[in-house]
């Protein structure tokens, strides 16, 4: 029959109170008896679907609503019916069958007439109800659970349950609940995991249906021993007549162990159409979604059966994002053309030259079939989102490396897209997304993202990756082979370019040093030879070596040397010192062949001289050798004079002065009185003081002279004036 009905979309009013109690994970179900029919119903029904005179009819406890199945049971809240307890369907299980709680209930005769060759049921809880589809079908989820898998299957204890719809089509009612692909009932006996007995084998030559079934001994969610996979019950309707609905559960053959039926809340939909999707990619996320610019994002609209006519669907659009600014027009409404099933409508995501962060497109699909007084009923909705760009992780710099050295870089994108490192000569897999690299010197790395057969208009993603390259130190030292004589601790100094940063050092062995991890190290061994590896370390780690071969020898000294000596003003001598290669005779003046190891000399004043020898070794000897000078006594100077005028011995003055000067010539009588003074000439005493001839008498002199080189000698003495 047909009325006037508005439909609205009826939310289950209870699904939200049992989803706050949490999905947990691996842990038993809560279960909440006693609830109404009313409350049952409501928390069975969603989209698409009035629901009308609900009335329940089950012992007291034996129903109820579940939440927190949770876990991998795919369902995690709704409606439980048990033919005994239902709180006694919390987990978990401890090994054993399960429950076992005759409630004294009676059966139900269309579940005795489920199975084939009838059965007698006990136990019986039946939630039924009317209700009015918006669309050409009508469908829910459900698991089926039962204690007597494991021990009684494959036995008369069959427990069963059905879903039995009737009305407009159908002229008995048909049970829902079947095998997918048949008409077999599902039961015990047609899933269960024990083959053993003949009664398993009478739903058709593929039963029993295992690959359905689930051991649940031991299990942490219910406390049946075994349960099925998740079911749908699907059933063809015609949009806006009225339906019965009746959900039975019984024990079969006794009474004894118990079985339940868990229906997922909001699944009783009657859409008779679903959205589904093709997204462009370019993102990560499981959602069907757009980038801007790159392949476009489709809503499907898909009907179960071909149409017999071009079937319009109309639809409203909402979301953030606004229609010709984030994406192209599109009209509001698609035709599923005539004996196709399906429909798409395409989201073209445009760039609009700015940031705009994920934009969602909301399509809102009315019923294309017209109820009571002809308004539209949304039954269903589907949401594509709309990115900026592809999806590529930021880039993070990696730790560097030492030339020779490789270090890996990944980058995570999105199922799709194509990436291309470059230069691409250093990467191992330049069209990988992870890639081993191997730069010789610091080098920026490009990972270019593209999506590939996207449109022109879709721009590529570009991630710089700086790998730091520490170059190897070079160590430099005076000489590979050292010759040290054996002298006091010597510096071994060291040099690593480039010189830009701070190295660590470490000599083996340690022998003879002041420290191993200097850099600027000093020495002391006896005479022997030594080798040495010089080791600095970048501040990553990067390692130079160097090799030091050090030969101690013993000091050098001269064998023989010139003793000092003392020569007359204006002569030369000869030197030597021997024992040595090279030599060195300083100070320069006054010598001849200062390199050789008998070099000749003329000082004209005393002088000491230096040698430093070096032999084959490069050990070094010094001496000195002092050349003390004396004027000869060629001058004369008498001891007495006669100034009488004879032209003999007539004054006191210096015969045979020679190149020197004379500074001071002074004559004192006994007195200690001055009689004559005369510095610059060497005219002499005449024998006068004061213009009158001076008495005889002995007088003194002092006398001081000049060498050309500036030597002052003075003397001092008496004469004799005589007349």
């Amino acid at each position: 029959m047909k009325g006037k009905i508005t439909f609205l979309k009826i939310a289950a009013l209870s699904v939200a109170t049992f989803l706050a109690v949490g999905t947990r994970v691996n842990a038993q179900i809560e279960v909440t008896p006693d609830q109404t029919a009313d409350s049952l119903a409501k928390t069975l029904v969603g989209e698409g679907v009035i629901m009308l005179n609900p009335v329940l009819n089950c012992h007291s406890g034996a129903s109820g609503t579940f939440a927190g199945m949770g876990g991998n049971m795919g369902i995690d809240s709704g409606v439980v019916l048990t033919s005994g307890g239902a709180v006694l369907a919390e987990g978990p299980n401890t090994g054993g069958g399960g429950p076992a709680q005759g409630n004294g209930s009676p059966g139900d005769p269309d579940l005795n007439s489920i199975l084939a060759g009838g059965t007698t049921t006990y136990d019986a809880c039946i939630l039924e109800f009317d209700f009015v589809p918006a669309g050409d079908t009508v469908k829910f989820d459900y698991i089926f659970a039962s204690s007597e898998y494991q021990g009684f299957s494959c036995s008369s204890f069959n427990d069963v349950f059905g879903f039995l719809i009737s009305g407009p089509g159908y002229a008995s009612p048909f049970n829902m609940a079947t095998i997918p692909g048949t008409s077999y009932p599902i039961c015990v006996n047609s899933t269960t995991g024990v083959t053993s007995g003949g009664q398993c084998n009478n739903y058709g030559p593929e039963s029993p249906y295992s690959e359905y079934y689930v051991d649940n001994i031991n299990g942490p969610i219910l406390s049946y021993s075994g349960f099925t996979t998740i079911f749908t019950a699907i059933a063809s309707v015609s949009p806006c007549d009225t339906y019965h609905l009746k959900l039975a559960i019984a024990d079969g053959s006794d009474g004894t162990l118990d079985s339940g039926v868990f229906l997922k809340a909001g699944s009783l939909n009657s859409i008779g159409l679903n959205i589904g999707g093709e997204t462009g990619g370019g993102q990560p996320d499981v959602e069907n979604h757009a980038v801007r610019g790159c392949k476009p994002g489709k809503f499907i609209f898909n009907t179960l059966q071909p149409q017999p006519a071009p079937l319009t669907i109309h639809f409203d659009l909402g979301g953030s994002a606004t229609i010709g600014d984030d994406y192209a027009f599109i009209p509001d409404s698609v035709v599923i053309p005539t004996g196709e099933t399906s429909a798409e409508v395409i989201i073209h995501a445009l760039h609009n030259g700015y940031y705009n962060g994920p934009e969602d497109v909301t399509v809102s699909v009315y019923s294309p079939y017209l109820c009571g007084n002809g308004n539209p009923n949304v039954i269903a909705t589907a949401t594509m989102m709309i990115y900026d760009s592809l999806y590529a992780t930021p880039a993070i710099t990696p730790a560097g490396i030492c030339p020779g050295d490789s270090v890996l870089l990944t980058e995570d994108i999105a199922n799709g897209l194509t990436i291309h490192w470059s230069p691409s000569a250093l990467a191992g897999s330049p069209d990988s997304t992870s890639t081993w690299v191997h730069p010789t010197a610091p080098t920026m790395f490009l990972a270019e993202v593209n999506q590939e057969g996207a449109p022109s208009t879709c721009p590529s993603v570009e991630r710089y990756f700086f790998v730091h390259v520490d170059p190897i130190p070079n160590i430099v030292i005076p000489d590979e082979h050292l010759i040290i004589c054996l002298t006091d601790s010597v510096d071994l100094p060291v040099d690593v370019l480039p010189d830009s940063m701070e190295y660590t050092f470490l000599w083996t062995p340690a022998d003879g040093l002041q420290s191993p991890t200097a850099g600027y190290n000093r020495f002391y061994m006896p005479v022997g030879s030594y080798d040495y590896v010089i080791a600095a370390y970048s501040p990553l780690g990067c390692e130079g070596t160097q090799d030091m071969h050090i030969d101690v020898v013993p000091p050098f000294t001269f064998t023989d040397i010139s003793p000092d000596t003392t020569i007359y003003y204006g002569d030369e001598i000869q030197l030597r010192a021997t024992g040595g290669m090279l030599y060195q005779w300083s100070p320069p003046r006054w010598i001849l062949y200062p390199n050789e190891p008998t070099p000749l000399v003329a000082p004209l004043e005393t002088t000491t001289y230096t040698v430093v020898g070096i032999n084959e070794y490069g050990c070094r000897d010094t001496a000195d050798v002092k050349v003390t000078v004396e004027y000869r006594p060629e001058e004369v100077l008498p001891s007495a004079f006669s100034p009488n005028g004879d032209g003999l011995n007539d004054r006191f003055r210096i015969e045979n002065l020679g190149e020197e000067k004379i500074l001071q010539f002074t004559i004192f009588n006994r007195w200690g009185q001055q009689v004559y003074d005369d510095p610059g000439s060497n005219l002499g005493w005449d024998g006068t003081y004061e213009g009158r001839d001076a008495p005889l008498d002995v007088y003194s002199y002092v006398i001081r002279l000049s060498s050309p080189q500036g030597y002052v000698r003075t003397m001092k003495g008496t004469v004799t004036l005589v007349r």
